[in-house]
């Protein structure tokens, strides 16, 4: 870079460590979600069904009607049966179907699963030979409830899933991995937003090309500075704009060398200066009342000296340093 190349804004390092740090949290969110919604839950629901499913052919066979009643063919239909009526025992047959067929949606479509079912029946219907099985279809149910017998021996039942678990780790993907998308992209567009300043002119050039010194300023109004924006009026009569002195260093230490060269700045009294300062701190008495322009135009082109920025919004400061705020950023 050469003597007098103008220096240039960057990222500042401690807003962009914590960036990374949310954006690092919402990747874990992210993360956190996909395990639960494709591994975790789905596992757990499964268990639960079999375990449903056990005590389900185990009822059956009490009754005696395993064999011939096992099968479901249209679990989605028969579910809808099941769950109008509201007076079935839960230690009946149909009861414990109805357990086991609300333990299997919550991880199965109970649609795709009848579509499965009468292909399979086409197919037996062709070879009656071979009978495949399908999570709802048993070719031999008295060997299915002695395996699950087998299987689930000494286990605890876990907890069954409810209807919304598994949708809701969805909803963590797509607020986890689309914030940190919207975040990785928001820090690139911070990153090519770049502000100029020559020192020796003390001519500060904005991302748009625009470049100023403090000649050209009208009004430094720091209504928002404890939120680390500040409003600058020029004196050509263009729109006020917004800058942003938290993201970009050192754009604060040059605005605020600017304002010091301006021909009617007027160094505040310490105590409004204290005040101003603890506007930044959300715990400070200063709050949003120590934010007022520090100088402007008045109205015979003067200016207004230095007054109007202390903690209750009073002082002696002309009319052009208020600003609306509504002028474009830059």
């Amino acid at each position: 870079m050469t003597e007098n190349a103008p220096l240039q804004t960057t990222l500042n390092r401690k807003w962009l460590v914590k960036m990374w740090i949310f954006t690092l949290f919402l990747l874990g969110l992210g993360v956190w979600g996909a395990i639960d919604a494709w591994v975790v839950y789905p596992a757990r629901g499964e268990r639960h069904a079999r375990f449903m499913l056990r005590a389900y052919l185990d009822r059956l066979s009490q009754e005696g009607s395993l064999l011939r009643s096992a099968s479901v063919e249209d679990p989605a239909t028969e579910l809808q049966r099941l769950r109008a009526e509201r007076d079935l025992p839960p230690d009946s047959g149909d009861g414990a179907r109805r357990q086991w067929l609300e333990s299997l949606s919550r991880i199965s479509n109970l649609a795709r699963l009848r579509d499965q079912n009468r292909r399979e029946l086409d197919r037996r219907a062709a070879d009656p030979s071979h009978m495949v099985e399908t999570p709802t279809m048993f070719s031999d149910p008295l060997r299915q409830l002695e395996q699950l017998n087998q299987e689930l021996s000494g286990s605890n039942v876990p907890t069954p899933l409810a209807a919304y678990d598994i949708p809701l780790q969805y909803v963590f993907v797509a607020i986890g991995f689309g914030g940190a998308l919207w975040l990785v992209f928001f820090l690139a567009r911070c990153r090519g937003i770049v502000y100029r300043y020559q020192p020796e002119a003390h001519r500060l050039t904005l991302p748009s090309g625009r470049s100023f010194t403090p000649a050209d300023i009208s009004s430094v109004d720091k209504r928002d500075w404890h939120k680390y924006y500040i409003h600058i009026t020029l004196s050509d009569g263009s729109p006020e704009f917004r800058l942003d002195l938290l993201r970009h260093s050192p754009l604060e230490e040059w605005v605020l060398e600017m304002e010091k060269l301006h021909p009617n700045y007027v160094p505040p009294p310490p105590e409004e200066e204290e005040s101003r300062e603890r506007g930044r701190d959300p715990s400070g008495e200063g709050g949003k009342a120590a934010v007022v322009p520090i100088f402007g135009a008045g109205s015979d082109g003067s200016g207004s000296g230095s007054a109007g920025h202390g903690a209750d919004g009073g002082g002696d400061g002309g009319g052009g340093g208020a600003g609306d705020g509504s002028g474009g950023g830059d």
